[in-house]
């Protein structure tokens, strides 16, 4: 039993901390690059893409091996809006981006997991001008 209420107490926290990405977005036409990926369209041009499998990153100095998942260049299609801000929701990280609108093509750099934490999904929020 212990174990079970801990499962869902952590994953109420993950609800909790992205529940903005979760209680009025809707689908979209916005098309990911990755298998398992998907993007939700929000209020006030906001969008939010749905990231599995990222891998954890290592702290510079940390002398531990960390293996598996991705990160790096994640990418989508069909998002014709100009793009001012990607961030991570879990932790307010800005991450660098590349798009070009006329062509509906959108990259960021999905940047794993702080050491010692893995959500499983992470969610980026992208705000358009």
């Amino acid at each position: 039993p212990n174990y079970e209420t801990a499962c869902l107490l952590r994953a109420g926290e993950w609800v909790a901390a992205h529940e903005e990405a979760l209680r009025t977005p809707k689908p979209c036409s916005v098309q990911c690059s990755l298998e398992g990926d998907f993007v939700l369209e929000g209020k006030n041009n906001t969008f939010y893409y749905f990231v599995h499998n990222l891998g954890v990153i290592r702290n510079q100095g940390d002398h531990v091996a960390v293996k598996g998942g991705r990160q790096g260049a994640t990418g989508a299609t069909q998002l014709y809006r100009e793009v001012a801000r990607v961030s991570w929701l879990d932790n307010g990280q800005e991450l660098t981006f590349t798009q070009d609108p006329a062509q509906g093509l959108f990259n960021f750099n999905a940047t794993g997991f702080p050491y010692g934490t893995h959500q499983v999904v992470r969610v980026a929020k992208i705000e358009c001008l």
